[in-house]
């Protein structure tokens, strides 16, 4: 008797129902070992590695190329070999034949993954010419091995370059700014400068192009800068890095999710963020570089200096002034007219009636 064990396809952290098929690892009919890989998925974030459940031998059900929704079958793992003659299992001729048909298709498929990370790096399509199937790997590959010498694009047209944003940053923070930029969709995401990861890496679907300390070299192919960075431990670095960004020739855009809502008579700095369902009120005024969280209500004639978070679901009353470099703890409130200083730091849940002076820290 030979059992058979399915590979099923779960439903992974991301918004995709069907994924791309990217690979197979190894052929038709080969036996496989309880957790090796056996094939890779793509979906519109992140690539999805398959393993093998149990000892048995390899038939694929769905072809490379093809998209298969959650809960279909990638593949199974048959107890017993099936292509001795042994068994008397279906074998699809298309599913065992899969090499030779990829080898002989005239037509080359690329991934919307891998087309974007192209567009984004300016790969030609051509660098691929032996491949039939072009998934994201295969463009970090290529990239991650000619990163010594590669060369995007120079852009003749200027109003290509503007379009061009960097990601300073690598973690949650990150993956945040990433969302809003492609909400969005008026600007291409060029890459990441990050410390903890090699240039070619990928990152939350997009290359990482060096580190911090190297965006000099991209001022010919970008324009922007998003800094990916919050938290309390990076209120000082957020000032540091604005003002090394600028030094070097480069501008910030304001990220404004589209579910906030900011008065016409507001003024705003660059380099903002202003997450879902923030409330900016009139003549409200806002320096450059601050971080205005998730349901923050600022009220009418409120001032923000410059390197601010707001974090989620705080309330400013009318007429409060928050100095440079402050941080102000989820759901605190501040009563009218208050005045908050400079590097003040006021711990969550709180309510502030009075004056704070700079570098106070209200716990």
């Amino acid at each position: 008797m030979n059992s058979i064990t399915n590979i099923t396809v779960s439903k992974e952290t991301v918004s995709d129902d069907s994924y791309l098929i990217a690979r197979h690892i190894r052929s038709v009919g080969s036996f496989v070992k309880a957790g090796e890989l056996v094939g890779s998925l793509e979906t519109s974030k992140t690539d999805i590695d398959i393993l093998s459940p149990c000892d048995g031998f390899i038939n694929y059900c769905k072809k490379v190329g093809d998209y298969i929704s959650v809960g279909e079958i990638f593949a199974e793992i048959h107890e017993n070999s099936f292509l001795d003659g042994s068994q008397e299992v279906l074998v699809n001729p298309e599913i065992s034949q899969i090499n030779n048909t990829i080898l002989n298709r005239a037509e080359t498929r690329i991934s919307k993954p891998a087309l974007k990370l192209m567009n984004e790096l300016n790969i030609d399509v051509k660098v691929f010419a032996n491949k039939t199937i072009i998934d994201k790997a295969d463009v970090l590959e290529y990239f991650n091995k000619n990163q010594n010498n590669f060369l995007i694009r120079e852009f003749d047209d200027q109003n290509s370059r503007t379009k061009k944003v960097i990601i300073i940053g690598g973690g949650k923070h990150t993956k945040v700014c990433i969302e809003l930029l492609e909400q969005r969709n008026e600007y291409d995401i060029l890459g990441i400068l990050y410390t903890e990861k090699s240039p070619g890496e990928s990152l939350y679907g997009y290359p990482v192009l060096g580190k911090y300390d190297e965006l000099n070299k991209f001022s010919s192919k970008a324009k922007y800068v998003v800094l990916g960075i919050g938290g309390l431990d990076s209120l000082v670095k957020r000032g540091e890095l604005f003002d090394y960004v600028k030094s070097n020739g480069f501008d910030f855009i304001n990220l404004i999710h589209k579910s906030s809502v900011v008065e016409p008579s507001a003024i705003i700095g660059e380099g903002n963020q202003i997450m879902a369902g923030a409330i900016i009120g009139s003549d409200v005024t806002i320096g450059n570089n601050c971080i205005l969280n998730s349901n923050v209500v600022v009220s009418h004639d409120c001032t923000i200096g410059d390197h601010v978070h707001l974090t989620p679901g705080c309330i400013l009353g009318g007429t409060v002034s928050v100095g440079a470099n402050s941080l102000i703890g989820m759901g605190v409130t501040v009563l009218y007219q208050v005045k908050i200083g400079t590097r003040v730091i006021i711990n969550n849940g709180i309510d502030v009636f009075r004056n704070v002076t700079d570098n106070s820290h209200l716990t």
